[in-house]
Formats: structure tokens, sequence, C-alpha cells
């Protein structure tokens, strides 16, 4: 019996998983960097393949090239570039200092990672999973890179400092594995954040949007560690405010959905008088 061909896929469709393996030799960089001490172009690739993360996806929505391998692939590469890197990255740096403990604290972060994209997998290849509309602004817990940038936070606001020529300022182990534990733990956690690329802006709001954007844009090339430490603390700071929102969003959803449906007002034809002239 002669096999069915499958007829071949055009070469645009294979660019979201070529994103998605760039994005994996990023991290797998990155752990070669942090041998060899080199510390900035270690977190700057974390940081390189968390871009690449968030082009992927969209990129196969847009050429409609989405499919689960590519999802498994973005999750194999999402653990080794935002669950190992970073991990071996901060032990390397810090928390070898503490032997085994310091250790320990990195295998705690890499379980909660994959427990996160495990999560993720599950929901994404369910197909009853089916969010209602105002559920994409939320995520289940600080997604993947997030939780790396979390983790590395304290690290790239001490390069900020040693750009501005505050050498003096070093990092102690407790603040690195206060940071990766907390990282892991939201990582891990069902606490709702809030998802950037979902949120919508009304169109009146596009001046600010735009003079944001070039205040943020000049920081990143002025002083770009201080400015991706501090949009660590930002995010970090948004997350009360998202779990405050999805509830109210939550318990507004609920109120409607109990309301019950108004019946249809059937409204009885019309009849019009005829004026006769006398």
């Amino acid at each position: 019996m002669a096999r069915k061909r499958i007829p071949p896929s055009p070469l645009i469709k294979v660019i979201p998983n070529v994103i998605t393996v760039t994005a994996l030799c990023a991290g797998l960089s990155a752990i070669r960097f942090a041998y060899q001490g080199d510390w900035e172009k270690a977190v700057a690739l974390i940081i390189i393949a968390g871009i690449l993360d968030g082009m992927d996806g969209r990129i196969a929505r847009l050429l409609q090239a989405d499919s689960d391998f590519g999802v498994q692939l973005d999750s194999l590469a999402d653990f080794v570039s935002f669950g190992v890197a970073p991990s071996i990255l901060i032990y390397l740096y810090s928390l070898q200092l503490w032997g085994n403990f310091g250790w320990a604290m990195c295998l705690f972060f890499v379980t909660c990672q994959a427990l996160r994209l495990a999560r993720f997998n599950t929901h994404a290849g369910s197909a009853a999973q089916k969010k209602p509309e105002w559920m994409v602004n939320y995520s289940v817990g600080v997604p993947a890179p997030a939780g790396a940038i979390l983790a590395m936070t304290p690290l790239m606001l001490l390069f900020g400092l040693h750009h501005q020529g505050w050498t003096q300022f070093s990092l102690n182990p407790f603040v690195m594995s206060l940071f990766m534990l907390m990282s892991a733990a939201l990582m891990a956690s069902r606490i709702p954040t809030f998802v950037p690329k979902n949120i919508r802006a009304h169109p009146k709001s596009a001046r600010f949007i735009l003079i944001v954007v070039a205040v943020l844009m000049a920081s990143l090339i002025s002083v770009p560690w201080l400015t991706l430490g501090a949009g660590g603390f930002l995010y970090l700071a948004s997350i009360p405010f998202s779990y405050i929102s999805y509830k109210k969003a939550l318990k507004r959803n609920e109120l409607a959905s109990s309301l019950p449906a108004s019946p249809a007002i059937e409204h009885a034809p019309i009849k019009r008088r005829v004026l006769r002239s006398k």
C-alpha cells in the first residue's frame, strides 16, 4: 500500500520555530558566558531570549503556522532559557558561596519553572480550557520570561550602578536568594498577573503612550541596566494591582452571568389613524 504523500509546507511556516530555536541558543550561550564570568553578556542573552519568546507566538498566529509541535518546542526552549540558564548564572555569581544550600535554591527555582510550563502546556493542549474574552488580559502566575527577569533584577541594578562609577556596591547572596525564591513562588502560584501585550488602550491615549515609549527608549540607550532593573521592580509592584483588577473583573462577570436574561419585548403593530377630510 502506497503511503500518502504529505505536500511540502511553505518555508515561511517554519519561521516561528526558527525564532524559538534562536531563543534556545541564546539561553544556552548565556550559560557559557556565565561559566566564563562574562556576566553582562549572559544576562543580556537571557533578555534577548525573552524578546524572541514574545515574538514567536505572535508570528505563528500571524502566519497561521501555530501547531502543537511549536507549543512543545517553545516550552522546552523556555525551560532552558528562563529556568536552567538564570539559575546557573545566579549560582555561579553569588549562591555558590553557600554551597549545597545555594544549589538547593537553584533546584527549587528550576522545579517551579518546570511546574509553571507544565501547567501552561496542559491548558494550551486542552480544548475544554476556553477562556472568556476578559481573561486573556491575565496570566496564571508569573510567566517564565518575567520570572527569570525578576530573579536577575538585583544583578541588573548592580550592573547599572557599576557603569555609573559606583563600584563600591556589591550583592549579598541573601538578596539574590530572596529574589530567586520570590520569583519561583510567583511562577508556581496561581496569582493572576497582567499580560502587557493584551492590554487595550484607548485611541485618545496614543499620544501619551508615544511619549512613554520615547522616554523608555531614551533610558534604555543611556542607562540600560538601571532601566531594566527598574522595570523588574515596576512589574513586581504591578502584581497586587493585577490581583485586585482580576477579582473585580471576576465579580463583575459573575454578577452579569447570574442576572436573568431580559425577555424580548414584543411590540404590537402600530395602527395608524387615517384622517378623512370632512
